[in-house]
């Protein structure tokens, strides 16, 4: 479908739905931090670098010839699974790593990887933020800590990457893949609360060339205030009962002592990346005004590009842009 095509569809649908969609609730602006506090905090996202080599379990082979993995990385005393799909061929390919949405791996995935590895990029998908309502329960310092494991593991997985950047491992019946990892081509992909991971890590680490932000959470405290998410809302509705506030605006400005770094923190570390940020229109799933704020704060800056849809819903928009856009996205990384 040619983009004209896609254009009027979008404005039909949006005639059609987009309508009825009303727009987040606006957030209390963050307080905009030094450098050097930006840097203190982040020093929690250090990681102790990989020295032993993870076994790659072989899957078998995919509907379009690709090679799967599971690669187990231990990070903290937990072990994170990555999902590889790596395309046969003979040379080096970019790899990007895949952060998935709270449900976790979907066929979303499954669709994803196909059609990256076909197009010849190593997909790897890291499963690694919470996505089970208990994970928040315990509070939002325990889940603030995972966000953070969260990134911990992406770099660890980065690490693997650099000291075996052509893994040494079977494609089915062919032998051993002759297909290698182009470290200057390195890049996360995060859909809805994904990126939070996908832009910390990026913002975090010098190997990450570029990354894709879509339907992005910008602003951690205020999703978790007013996010429509199911699962969200389960956990808010089980601090407020912790806590007593009553109110999400007073919610807001208590999860701020506890998710001390957003995206919106650390725009300037992401200057220096290629950054491409795929907008939901009204969106209260992942709040529009988050959305927003990253791309009003970004938009200018060289290295940045942004794409704005209306809204259908918020699986629908993602399910709508990643499947007649895909070859698109995939380009990017290239």
């Amino acid at each position: 479908m040619g983009f004209a095509k896609r254009v009027l569809l979008s404005a039909f649908v949006f005639a059609a739905v987009g309508f009825f969609n009303i727009g987040s609730v606006a957030a209390a602006p963050l307080p905009k931090l030094p450098p050097d506090e930006v840097a203190k905090r982040l020093l929690a996202y250090d990681h102790t670098p990989l020295t032993t080599k993870p076994n790659w379990n072989y899957l078998g082979l995919d509907s379009r010839g690709c090679g799967q993995y599971d690669v187990q990385i231990p990070v903290d005393g937990v072990s994170f699974r990555f999902l590889v799909h790596l395309p046969y061929v003979n040379g080096a390919v970019p790899a990007v790593i895949h952060v998935p949405t709270i449900e976790g791996e979907t066929p979303l995935e499954d669709f994803l990887a196909k059609r990256f590895c076909n197009l010849k990029v190593a997909f790897i998908v890291a499963d690694v933020q919470p996505n089970d309502v208990s994970d928040g329960m315990a509070g939002p310092a325990a889940l603030q800590e995972s966000l953070v494991r969260g990134v911990r593991a992406v770099r660890t997985m980065i690490d693997h990457l650099y000291q075996y950047p052509t893994p040494d491992v079977l494609v089915g019946g062919r032998g051993p893949s002759t297909t290698s990892i182009d470290l200057q081509r390195i890049g996360t992909l995060g859909i809805s609360n994904g990126t939070i991971t996908a832009a910390m890590a990026a913002a975090v680490d010098s190997r990450i060339e570029s990354t894709l932000l879509f339907a992005m959470i910008s602003n951690v405290p205020h999703a978790m205030a007013y996010s429509t998410n199911s699962e969200v809302k389960a956990v808010r509705q089980e601090w407020m009962r912790q806590t007593g506030i009553t109110n999400q605006a007073a919610l807001e400005l208590h999860l701020r002592q506890y998710f001390e770094l957003s995206p919106l923190d650390v725009m300037d570390l992401l200057e220096k990346k290629r950054v491409h940020q795929i907008v939901i229109d009204r969106n209260k799933t992942a709040p529009d005004v988050d959305q927003f704020a990253f791309y009003n704060g970004m938009r200018g800056r060289p290295l940045y590009s942004s794409d704005i849809r209306f809204s259908i819903g918020h699986v629908g928009t993602i399910v709508y842009v990643v499947t007649l856009d895909i070859t698109a996205i995939s380009d990017f990384f290239y």
